[in-house]
């Protein structure tokens, strides 16, 4: 509280005179001059909240390879460890990270679920990601074959919606997992033994055989000291062998682990191909649509994009001109490659992320020509279908095209 000679800055009697005023404000205690000389100081640019927002929610994440793990012989787990002053942003379990890569000169991103915990990441500074090599893949056979123990790399923040929330989601989970689909599974099994997270997890993993179950051994350490919270059905479609459920997972087998008289949620992460055939057999289960969901959430129940497109029947070769910062690059684009595609193909390093049609980060805005976006895969804004924007992992051209790039 001012004392009363601290009064004497603030409050006097209005004079006769404006040069009293004057006077009066010549007058004024050296404190207050020293004060306004304070307020005309440079204004702080950095702010402790800004600071935490970076360190949250960072723009992109500069790591090193920390270790290498050989799953089988087609799977690999890269354990990334931050090199920045700050440590692994917090994420949920269920998120992923895009991984960019420079190959042949050109920036590639590609999403790849997270399969460590957030207790990982925030005690450790680790994220773990694994990757599966795709038959005729580019990117996972790439990285198979080319990264090392201590190469680095930019990772983006995590993200994604494919988390358990428990305002939105019942207490049980039965997740559906297909080949290298189960990883955010694992990185939620994680979770709920170390205690981050709070639900029943039963998972049906589909696999060919038993050499292709990754994270077995993991998998049973984590139901032991789970206290009935995970488990673990493993189904095999082409072996019949004593502890493993055999065939497809289709209604009957969904049928046979669902909780009695209790809410759940069916997840599901793998090929699209078992999202297409899953949604079919558990329409008799009737269950509401929030309680069904899938890594993507706008492929549930969809065909992939290149089927949509087939039914178009449209074979050529279209000429696209490229617009990229100050270049323009015409460039060669097979009409069954998304326009994405195209670019990387032609060494442009154009940015993409979620490659699923949600993100928005690889949009381009077509000045000339037409394009064709599968219906099911248009997740655009009005204001983008207005500038004619279109998202390139899943736009294809139709007509040799002009477009601006990002």
């Amino acid at each position: 509280m001012a004392n009363k000679k601290d009064n004497k800055m603030f409050v006097y009697k209005k004079s006769i005179s404006p040069l009293f005023d004057m006077l009066a404000a010549k007058n004024l205690p050296n404190k207050v001059l020293e004060n306004v000389k304070k307020s005309n100081k440079e204004i702080q640019n950095n702010f402790y909240i800004n600071e935490l927002a970076d360190e949250l929610h960072p723009k992109k994440i500069n790591v090193q390879i920390k270790k290498i793990i050989n799953e089988d012989k087609e799977t690999k787990t890269y354990i990334f460890e931050n090199i920045d002053k700050n440590k692994m942003p917090f994420f949920r379990a269920g998120q992923y990270v895009s991984v960019v890569l420079e190959i042949d000169g050109v920036k590639i991103s590609r999403p790849y679920s997270i399969s460590s915990s957030p207790y990982d990441a925030s005690r450790k500074n680790e994220i773990w990601i694994t990757v599966k090599i795709v038959k005729d893949g580019y990117v996972s056979n790439w990285m198979h074959k080319n990264l090392k123990v201590g190469q680095k790399l930019e990772i983006s923040q995590p993200e994604g919606e494919f988390y358990y929330d428990n305002i939105r989601d019942p207490k049980t989970i039965i997740a559906i997992a297909g080949g290298s689909g189960i990883t955010p599974f694992l990185s939620m099994a994680k979770s709920i033994v170390e205690g981050s997270e709070d639900f029943n997890l039963l998972i049906l993993n589909g696999n060919k055989k038993v050499d292709n179950i990754i994270f077995k051994d993991e998998f049973i350490e984590l139901e032991k000291k789970s206290n009935g919270k995970v488990k673990v059905i493993n189904v095999l479609s082409e072996e019949k062998k004593s502890g493993y459920e055999h065939g497809f997972i289709n209604l009957n087998l969904i049928k046979k682990y669902i909780p009695e008289n209790q809410e759940y949620s069916i997840w599901m992460c793998g090929p699209k191909a078992m999202y297409k055939f899953v949604m079919k057999e558990i329409i008799p289960l009737r269950l509401r649509r929030k309680f069904i969901r899938v890594e993507a959430s706008n492929q549930v129940g969809k065909p992939s994009m290149y089927e949509e497109y087939k039914n178009k029947g449209n074979k050529r070769i279209y000429n696209i001109t490229v617009r990229y910062y100050d270049q323009e690059i015409t460039i060669k684009a097979d009409s069954n490659d998304t326009i994405l595609t195209s670019l990387h193909k032609n060494k442009i390093s154009a940015q993409s992320k979620c490659l699923s049609g949600l993100c928005s980060w690889c949009r381009v805005r077509v000045v000339k020509g037409d394009v064709f976006t599968p219906h099911s895969y248009d997740s655009r804004r009005m204001a983008d279908e207005k500038n004619k924007i279109y998202y390139s992992c899943c736009s294809f051209p139709i007509s040799d095209l002009v477009i601006e790039a990002y």
